[in-house]
């Protein structure tokens, strides 16, 4: 599986590999550090990531900003995004799902549970033949 991190802090690009190493999931996990550099990886030729983890809180463009292009350009409608912050704020949660996100992850202060539910992430959009229900 391919997965495109969405992080502007080397630190917490760190955290998400080490939590992915720990919970033994084996992905090929490419970063964009902005929204911007996101859209451009998005629409660059070639196949796209199976998934995007997006962080919300980037400056100039935040993850909602790229969800909400997501939704206006049908070339990446078909992209699952799930969120993956630190804010577990219910607005944000609300926001992000109103703007078309697939998922929703609040990052955990423990990095073995921020494994697990990355796995969980990574097992859910594994299976091809239909896609899950939101997280």
């Amino acid at each position: 599986m391919n997965i495109l991190l969405v992080e502007d802090q080397d630190d917490q690009v760190l955290l998400v590999e080490t939590a992915l190493e720990f919970a033994g999931v084996h992905v090929q996990l490419s970063r964009a550090d902005s929204g911007e550099a996101c859209l451009a990886r998005l629409r660059e030729d070639g196949p796209p990531p199976d998934l995007v983890l997006l962080d919300l809180n980037m400056p100039r463009m935040s993850g909602f900003d790229v969800l909400a292009e997501r939704s206006r350009d049908g070339r990446l409608r078909g992209i699952p995004m799930v969120v993956l912050t630190s804010s577990s704020n219910p607005a944000d949660v609300r926001k992000a799902h109103d703007l078309g996100c697939d998922g929703y992850v609040a990052k955990p202060i423990d990095l073995y549970r921020l494994g697990d539910a990355l796995r969980h992430v990574v097992e859910q959009w594994s299976q091809p033949s239909q896609p899950p229900t939101a997280a």
